[in-house]
């Protein structure tokens, strides 16, 4: 012992073969045994030295200012017991513990040199790393110089330059350069912030994984999941079981999720459902990809469009189904267009069946332009459009859409059915044909070009003729999806056949074929995949993600209030 009247402590004392908190963080701070050599820890100076025994066991007390050292490490404290027979040494009051990379400040210190454990307490406990920049906060900090490992179990405050976690355990690994903490964690970046059950964070890598309920926050968007990753340096991440994301203007769930922050991305799988703010539109897909600037959609496996008729009292609900739907979005156009104004174009390709109550149909391929809100539908040989008795076929279907479904208009060999009874149905062909709608309902429909009528005629419902007409240009009234009155302009010409007089081509129209049997759809279960049993499954997971949102909302505010001071 040096200064002040203190003798030079023994040899063997000197001797004594401990390990100081090299423990803690990568290798900067380990005093174990190089070589099978025990390490020797020197020293420095203590104000009283006095020696102790128990049980047989030596036992050395130091007092006042004490210092020991071993390399470039140095230790102070307040005070110190020493226990040389077991190796090891218990320091208390004002503890630092200095090296080349760490510093670390507590208030008690136990560390065993012959198993590399130990660990530090107080009311604050602080490792910093001056060469990672990282500090660690806590009450009680336990290490093993062996594993170069220290970790947490009441509360612990990782901080670095770009990352602050917070969690109730946790552990560091310097040899791995690997963060792991569990229960109640919280995880904040200049990017992102996530809350939950287990997290892991690879320094080396930038890459952080996640285990158990958790939320991943950007921005105004929410992404949910039970397991997963978020990849710190391309920005970009993977979300699995329960997925949930929450873009502010709609809502994603699904099995599993790819997020990429860079290109605004998301791309789901499994059971997939996307769900507008108002809850009128669902889009389902076993494979679905979204982007937002500028929106784009993709769907496929076996995708289906939910969506309900706000235009419209009855609110009527649309079921559509196709091979794959493809949704953009572009700048709007016409006259004067307002600054960052933008309209929305979607196609639907290959088997689309669509059904609501009032309407039915079927097409190869289907294109919305939302720049003057039409739908086009074409198919081979026909596309088809079925309402009530009704059945509609031509070459090209175009929907318009400015207020609900206010008309049709149906180009190239037209066909009109409307089914009287098994084997006598009413029909109508010409090349152009236009159908004015109201409430669902056709009212009024037009005739131009080659147009041909065929009615049956009845006495007491029992058909007794066929009437033929043939007129360039007709107009239909209807009531109810049925024939009140026909307009018939150019010169019509009409001939009336007893039915038993007729041939087959006497009472149907060239390429007549009823398909209310085979291709109609008759509800949504004939619209409905087969994969998707349940259209409401999505709710519960909803409703979780809801409360955990609300849940996490004051803990983030606390957080951004937060000075950087741990609790």
């Amino acid at each position: 012992m040096h200064g002040r009247g203190c003798k030079r402590p023994r040899s063997r004392w000197i001797a004594l073969r401990l390990v100081l908190p090299a423990l803690l963080l990568a290798g900067g701070f380990a005093l174990a045994q190089e070589g099978g050599d025990q390490i020797q820890v020197e020293i420095l100076y203590a104000k009283s030295m006095r020696p102790l025994e128990k049980e047989g066991q030596s036992i050395h007390r130091l007092l006042g200012e004490v210092a020991l050292s071993h390399d470039s490490a140095v230790m102070h404290c307040d005070s110190a017991y020493v226990y040389p027979e077991t190796n090891s040494f218990e320091a208390f009051g004002n503890v630092r513990v200095r090296s080349r990379q760490f510093r670390l400040w507590g208030s008690a210190m136990h560390y065993d040199g012959n198993s590399g454990q130990g660990h530090v307490t107080g009311k604050i406990v602080k490792l910093h790393d001056s060469v990672d920049k990282t500090t660690l906060y806590s009450d009680a900090l336990y290490f093993t110089t062996q594993r170069n490992l220290v970790w947490y179990s009441t509360w612990g405050h990782l901080l670095t330059d770009q990352s602050d976690i917070r969690s109730r355990r946790g552990s560091y690994d310097a040899d791995r350069d690997l963060v792991t903490v569990s229960d109640s964690v919280l995880y904040r970046s200049e990017e992102v912030t996530a809350v939950g059950d287990s997290l892991q964070y690879a320094q080396s890598l930038e890459r952080i994984y996640f285990w158990g309920p958790t939320r991943v926050y950007t921005d105004e968007s929410m992404g949910y999941g039970q397991k997963g990753w978020y990849d710190r340096n391309a920005g970009h991440g993977i979300l699995e079981g329960q997925v949930a994301v929450d873009q502010g203007k709609g809502r994603i769930y699904a099995d599993w999720a790819f997020f990429d922050r860079s290109k605004d991305f998301v791309e789901a799988k499994g059971q997939v459902v996307a769900v507008d703010s108002m809850e009128n539109y669902r889009l389902y897909a076993g494979h679905a990809r979204f982007w937002n600037s500028p929106r784009r959609m993709i769907a496929q496996e076996q995708p289906m469009i939910w969506a309900v008729d706000t235009s419209s009292a009855k609110r009527d609900t649309l079921y559509l189904r196709a091979d794959r739907f493809v949704g953009w979005q572009e700048p709007a156009k016409g006259p004067a267009p307002r600054p960052n104004d933008s309209v929305y174009l979607g196609r639907a390709e290959g088997s689309i069946r669509a059904f609501r109550q009032d309407l039915q149909l079927v097409a190869d391929t289907a294109f919305y332009n939302g720049q003057d809100s039409t739908v086009i539908a074409w198919r081979e040989p026909f596309p088809y459009v079925w309402s009530k008795q009704l059945q509609v076929s031509s070459r090209l279907i175009t929907a318009h859409l400015s207020e609900g479904l206010d008309s049709m208009h149906f180009q190239d060999k037209v066909l009109v059915a409307q089914e009287g009874d098994s084997i006598h149905y009413d029909q109508m062909s010409g090349k152009d044909m236009w159908a004015y709608l109201h409430e669902g309902e056709m009212q009024r429909v037009e005739v131009k070009g080659e147009g041909k009528v065929i009615f049956f005629m009845t006495d007491e419902e029992e058909v007794i003729a066929v009437n033929r007409i043939e007129s360039p240009h007709f107009i239909l009234h209807m009531k109810e999806q049925e024939a009140e009155r026909i307009t018939f302009y150019d010169n019509p010409h009409s001939l009336v056949t007893p039915i038993q007089d007729t041939q087959t081509e006497d009472r149907e129209l060239f390429g007549f074929k009823w398909h209310g049997d085979d291709l109609r759809p008759h509800g949504p279960r004939d619209i409905i995949p087969p994969w998707l049993k349940d259209l409401e499954f999505y709710i519960p997971l909803a409703r979780q993600a809801t409360r955990y949102r609300a849940a996490d909302r004051k803990l983030l505010e606390r957080a951004r209030r937060d000075p950087r001071i741990p609790e």
